[in-house]
C-alpha cells in the first residue's frame, strides 16, 4: 500500500511539469542515457548528479527515494522525479521518505541549478562525435585506472620491502660495528696487559 502511495506521489509531480520543463528534463535525460537503453544506473548519474552540488549523502538518499522499485536504474519518470528532488534539497528541503507524500507547491519545483552542465555537455557531445578508436579509449579508462591503482599497491609494497631491507642492513652493520668495536677494545686490553 505504501509503494502505491509513494507512485501516485511521483505522478503527482510528473504531471506539475510544463512543457518546457520537460523538454529540459528529456535532454537531460538523454545527455546521461548514454547507451540509449530508456534507462540510466547509478555509475550514468554519478557525473551528472554532482553537478547539483549536493553532498554524497543527499545523493545517496535522493537516490533511493526516487528508485522506488529498488531496480537499480532511474527511467525517464524517475529522472524527473530526482531532479525535483535535487531542486527541494538545493532550497534546504530535508530528503526523507515522507517528502513524497507531502503536498508541496508543484508549480514552483523548477529544474535545478546544475553548475559545469554545459561543459559536460560539450565534453559528451565530444564523446559522441569522436571516432570510434576514442570511445573504446573513454570505455578503457576504468580499466587504466585499475591498473594504475595496482601500480600504485606495488609501488608502495616495494618501497615498505626496500624500507625493511635498508633497516635490517643498517642493523647488520651496527651489530657489526658492535662486534668490531668489542674485539678492538679486547685486543687493546690485552695489549695493554702485556
Amino acid at each position: 500500500m505504501r509503494l502505491g502511495k509513494k507512485k501516485i506521489a511521483t505522478k503527482m509531480k510528473i504531471e506539475s511539469r510544463s512543457k518546457e520543463e520537460t523538454k529540459t528534463y528529456q535532454e537531460w535525460f538523454n545527455l546521461v542515457d548514454s547507451d540509449g537503453d530508456g534507462r540510466i544506473s547509478g555509475n550514468d548519474t554519478t557525473k551528472f548528479f554532482a553537478l547539483s552540488n549536493l553532498s554524497r549523502s543527499q545523493l545517496k538518499r535522493l537516490w533511493a527515494l526516487a528508485d522506488v522499485k529498488r531496480q537499480g536504474f532511474l527511467g525517464f519518470t524517475e529522472f524527473v522525479t530526482a531532479m525535483q528532488l535535487v531542486s527541494l534539497a538545493q532550497v534546504g528541503q530535508e530528503l526523507n521518505s515522507d517528502i513524497l507524500k507531502t503536498q508541496i507547491d508543484k508549480e514552483n519545483i523548477k529544474p535545478p541549478v546544475l553548475e559545469g552542465l554545459d561543459a559536460l555537455v560539450a565534453q559528451m557531445s565530444l564523446t559522441i562525435n569522436a571516432p570510434p578508436e576514442e570511445h573504446m579509449l573513454d570505455q578503457s579508462l576504468p580499466l587504466i585506472d585499475f591498473l594504475l591503482s595496482c601500480l600504485d599497491l606495488i609501488k608502495e609494497a616495494f618501497l615498505e620491502i626496500l624500507l625493511l631491507l635498508m633497516l635490517t642492513c643498517l642493523l647488520v652493520a651496527w651489530q657489526h660495528l658492535e662486534v668490531h668495536f668489542y674485539l678492538s677494545s679486547n685486543a687493546l686490553k690485552c695489549h695493554t696487559l702485556r
